[in-house]
């Protein structure tokens, strides 16, 4: 095992009473299996750095916590003695607040002191999934660092950043989390895997924290489309891809964010025609510096049940201003007639309401535009409202052009081969 020159963490194991009692295992939506889309990070080339990795052993019964180095560390910790002075009794603490057996959350506090002359950055307690089900549930983020066998290969983790998010943790700096994790029906013992990594001498070079994730309205209709955005942070400021997986939605391995001002953003397609209900999908992030190392993060997408219109595009989707289009299409759902209305509606000029509509069963119209030739030129959306007066919007939809130029006339309308006319007027539109 790679060691920093900090050596070996020390631990004290602090144990206060809990509630205790058989486990019921809850409902919780696990990460899907999904495609990694990079190999394993490398630690030489990112500046991580190990600073310690144990197993915590938990009894349900007795509510005892007995912490030991994992495997291949230069030195075995007796609890016994590290709880009292002069050892390194603060290092760190683990410390249990309760346990519920209906539940199987068990929550406890981690206080982190550095007692080395350097100073380590994003420092983070990484719990390892497993196959019995283990899992953080208030993580920041997950990593594929220091991974052992076993669980989704990605880990999440909490950071040790500070009451203000900084990422350095100077020489005596101590600072507490707290880690809340989800415990299945466990054995007489309970063991869960904990790592501590940092990176040093700098920053880590990969994003350090994906946050802030929002979605518009999104509706259990095939083709409906709808805006995600999410914030990608990192010290370098070089983020260069962030890709969502999402494959139940989707239908695709991944599908790439683009950079918007200061967030990533995607346009979600229900190509699938996922029903209602709430999805978790990763959001994969990287830098231009950071290699095979990256960010990856857990959200959830809800996905709504369309009771109102859903407008997904119109044929054609532009038109001339003062031409009409005949049989134009628009498909959706839950359209209803026979007194369905169309409507094109733009901020900065009059509506352009449909005629001879047309209703096909819930997802199809055919309706008559008729485009004024004063029509003000730029995009419009297309509202519907169905028989039961519910109105759906779709944005940006259609575009009204500048006209193309219409020649009625020139005078003189003739004149002799070789002849050369002064004054010509041409009318038209």
């Amino acid at each position: 095992m790679r060691t920093l020159m900090f050596g070996g963490l020390l631990l004290v194991v602090l144990i206060i009473t809990g509630c205790s009692g058989s486990v019921i295992t809850p409902p919780i939506m696990e990460p899907p299996t999904q495609p990694e889309e990079t190999t394993a990070s490398k630690e030489t080339d990112s500046e991580h750095n190990l600073w310690g990795f144990w197993t915590i052993h938990f009894d349900p019964n007795s509510l005892k916590l007995k912490v030991e180095p994992l495997r291949n560390l230069e030195f075995h910790i007796d609890i016994t003695d590290m709880i009292l002075p002069p050892a390194c009794d603060d290092c760190l603490e683990v410390t249990l607040n309760s346990f519920d057996s209906n539940t199987g959350m068990l929550i406890f506090f981690i206080t982190l002191r550095n007692p080395f002359p350097v100073t380590g950055h994003d420092v983070r307690g990484i719990i390892f999934t497993d196959d019995t089900g283990h899992l953080l549930k208030n993580g920041n983020d997950w990593t594929g660092l220091h991974d052992i066998p076993g669980g989704y290969g990605i880990n999440p983790f909490k950071g040790f950043y500070g009451l203000f998010g900084e990422s350095e943790f100077g020489p005596g700096d101590a600072r507490i989390e707290q880690f809340q994790i989800y415990i299945p029906a466990p054995p007489d013992f309970v063991s869960i895997y904990f790592a501590v990594d940092a990176s040093y001498p700098g920053k880590c070079k990969e994003p350090y924290a994906i946050t802030d994730f929002t979605q518009e309205p999104f509706f259990d209709v095939t083709g409906h489309t709808a805006i995600a955005e999410v914030k990608v942070s990192d010290w370098q400021d070089d983020v260069d891809k962030v890709s969502l997986v999402a494959p139940e939605i989707t239908g695709q391995s991944f599908t790439q964010f683009f950079p918007h001002e200061d967030i990533w953003r995607v346009d979600l397609v229900n190509n699938t025609g996922a029903p209602a209900g709430e999805y978790e999908a990763r959001i994969i992030a990287n830098s231009a510096n950071s290699d095979d190392l990256v960010l990856h993060d857990y959200v959830t997408i809800e996905i709504s049940e369309a009771t109102t219109p859903v407008v997904l595009n119109i044929e054609p989707d532009c038109a001339d201003a003062g031409t009409s289009v005949i049989d134009a299409v628009i498909h959706g759902a839950n359209f209803s007639g026979p007194d369905s209305q169309v409507i094109l509606t733009c901020e900065f000029g009059p509506d352009i309401t449909a005629t001879n509509i047309e209703v096909t069963g819930t997802y199809l119209i055919q309706c008559d535009l008729e485009i004024p030739l004063d029509a003000w030129v730029g995009s419009y959306d297309v509202e519907v409202t169905n028989a039961e007066g519910k109105t759906g919007v779709g944005e940006d939809l259609f575009e009204a052009l500048t006209p193309s130029p219409v020649v009625m006339g020139i005078v003189p309308d003739q004149a002799e081969s070789g002849d050369s006319l002064e004054n010509i007027s041409i009318s038209g539109l």
